[in-house]
């Protein structure tokens, strides 16, 4: 996982502020040694926050574009991202609670203008997330 993050930000030179946490320590390369759910939270959250705050973002297109390509797909596979986040550890709960404090914020500054497409697509989302969630206790 840390490796599709290094080449992810080969790739992408924006994604590499989103790397600097792992900078800070190497106890957060230590988590990638180990294949455990606090490696995977990991990996999921900081590829959720490229999503919620990079512009030409999958989440950021799917939620401004009137006719975005591939709806269903980007849904679905946003809404995964999201579920998955929420099933595997406890403490990400916060990060989830501030992506989406992050998209009201930008919500009430009118960075949407379609305010009736936004919250039809962020349910969509949240219903997503929440019956992958929702497996767990099926």
């Amino acid at each position: 996982m840390l490796l599709v993050l290094l080449l992810f930000a080969f790739k992408r030179t924006d994604f590499r502020y989103f790397l600097l946490p792992l900078l800070a320590s190497a106890q957060a390369w230590y988590l990638f040694s180990y294949a455990n759910s606090d490696a995977f939270a990991l990996f999921l959250s900081i590829l959720m926050s490229y999503q919620v705050a990079y512009p030409q973002s999958l989440f950021n297109q799917f939620l401004t574009d009137s006719t975005p390509r591939q709806f269903w797909a980007k849904a679905i596979l946003l809404g995964v991202f999201c579920g998955t986040l929420l099933l595997v550890k406890d403490n990400y709960y916060f990060c989830l609670l501030f992506f989406g404090a992050f998209i009201l914020w930008r919500f009430f500054l009118g960075e949407f203008d379609d305010r009736r497409r936004f919250w039809i697509r962020i349910g969509m989302l949240v219903f997503i997330g929440l019956s992958v969630y929702g497996v767990r206790f099926a």
